[in-house]
């Protein structure tokens, strides 16, 4: 029969296994990792990160599994130390029962003795007899007190048994929470895993669909690039001949300017045409009478330029350029000229201004705009108030350091409402003062990106002549 203090220790070492068990359980810790080479496709890489994470969740089922197996064997090592337990208890009982039964036997017999030899108080101090028999009846009472006080050990020991037994009730009901929930778990885990498996099938039969999609493209690429491989072959053919024709057009129209030098534009036939007033040079004609002396369109040529550059002119003729202050007063004093400015700004908006009458001095008058005619056209006259103004640029500066302001050659007046020499503003915005400007057509801080001045003479007969 094991003592309380044999019953402690057990529940001691009950406890520390238990603990045991559960730190080698938690303690397992193994996770795989699995990393994507830098060929993988950016589809299939997030399904590898996805397998690790499938892989993760089916290690730990598995640990689940082997810690409900090891808690398994655990209660079950528990079942068999309460069923020796209860053994012992109702041996114990049993025990009790016999003593209980021959309690009642004495407690019995005794008062039928009492009964017998004492049926009057008086008699027992009478007879010498009865001595003998009172002092048994006091020995029996002293056994059965002792027997008592064992009865009650006893059912102490059964108290402790049973509180031992309702706490192992106790932690049997607490192990079969937890065995549910970990099934919980487990059927949850089962379910993820069962979702995830039909998730990879699906991304299997995408990644299916997509090679084969893939493939086909790949077949259609190949397609494409033997067409453009053919297409090159004759762009390659277009070319040669196109040179050639270009070429040959080239030579003519050279043939053909030299051969015809005049001193303006034809009215029939654009490009770049020699012209000679007396001294010979190029400049572009637009097909109907008009040479352009000045384009701006993209930014490309700086127009701060010195005073000599402005004299001689610079620029490329097909792109931006202005045509020269010394050839712009030989042609407008050889004959009457008209001018034409045709403006346009970043939203697309264009606008004309026209002068019937335009002439320009000699370098001695610093190239002063000596006449200017009858304004037309929709743009608004901001040329007017520049008339008789001397030409000035950074380094001759005619009216005082409006060149230098500017950063343009133009013919300043305290200081400018117009300036079509200014600093190409690619966005479209004047800031501050320096910018391509006409103030009568756009007040606002609008920086043109389009300008084109042209000139023609205004005798009606060199036009017959053409």
């Amino acid at each position: 029969m094991y003592s309380r203090r044999k019953c402690i220790i057990l529940w001691i070492l009950f406890i520390s296994f238990y603990n045991t068990a559960c730190e080698d359980c938690s303690n397992q810790n193994i996770i795989e990792v699995i990393e994507c080479s830098d060929s993988c496709y950016d589809v299939v890489k997030p399904f590898l990160q996805y397998f690790k994470e499938v892989k993760t969740t089916a290690d730990k089922s598995t640990e689940c599994q082997n810690e409900i197996q090891i808690k398994n064997e655990q209660i079950r090592s528990k079942d068999e130390v309460i069923g020796e337990k209860n053994e012992r208890i109702r041996e114990k009982n049993e025990i009790i029962n016999k003593l209980n039964d021959q309690i009642k036997e004495l407690t019995s017999k005794i008062s039928n003795e009492i009964i017998k030899r004492c049926p009057y108080p008086k008699d027992v101090s009478g007879e010498i007899g009865d001595t003998n028999r009172i002092i048994n009846f006091f020995k029996q009472e002293k056994l059965i007190i002792e027997k008592d006080k064992e009865i009650q050990t006893i059912r102490e020991q059964i108290t402790t048994k049973n509180i031992q037994i309702q706490e192992n009730k106790n932690e049997i009901k607490r192990k079969d929470e937890l065995l549910n929930t970990k099934d919980k778990k487990i059927h949850e885990n089962e379910e993820q895993i069962r979702l995830k498996d039909m998730e990879i099938l699906e991304i299997k039969n995408d990644i299916k669909k997509k090679d084969e999609l893939l493939n086909a493209k790949y077949i259609e690429i190949q397609e494409k690039n033997d067409q453009a491989k053919s297409k090159d072959d004759q762009n390659r053919e277009l070319t040669n001949r196109l040179k050639i024709i270009s070429q040959n057009l080239s030579n003519a129209n050279e043939k053909l300017s030299k051969s015809d030098e005049t001193n303006f534009c034809p009215y029939t036939g654009s490009g770049t045409f020699h012209i000679q007033i007396p001294k010979s040079f190029e400049a572009p004609c637009n097909g109907s009478g008009w040479m352009v002396i000045q384009r701006r369109m993209d930014g490309s040529v700086d127009f701060d330029r010195t005073w000599n550059e402005y004299k001689e002119g610079f620029g490329n003729l097909t792109g931006e350029f202005f045509i020269g202050l010394e050839k712009l007063h030989l042609l407008t004093h050889a004959r009457p000229h008209e001018l034409k400015i045709l403006m346009g700004d970043i939203h697309g908006d264009t606008a004309v201004a026209h002068y019937d009458d335009f002439k320009i001095g000699n370098e001695e008058k610093l190239y002063a705009l000596e006449v200017l005619g009858k304004f037309s056209g929709d743009a608004g006259d901001s040329l007017k108030y520049h008339k008789n103004m001397k030409f000035s640029t950074f380094d001759k500066d005619n009216y005082g350091k409006c060149g230098r302001y500017y950063a343009a050659g133009w013919w300043f007046n305290h200081c400018s409402e117009s300036s079509l020499n200014g600093n190409f503003k690619r966005n479209g915005q004047l800031m501050g003062i320096r910018g391509i400007f006409w103030s009568s057509w756009k007040k606002s801080k609008v920086s043109l990106t389009f300008v084109q001045m042209m000139i023609k003479p205004k005798d009606n007969v060199m036009k017959k002549s053409v």
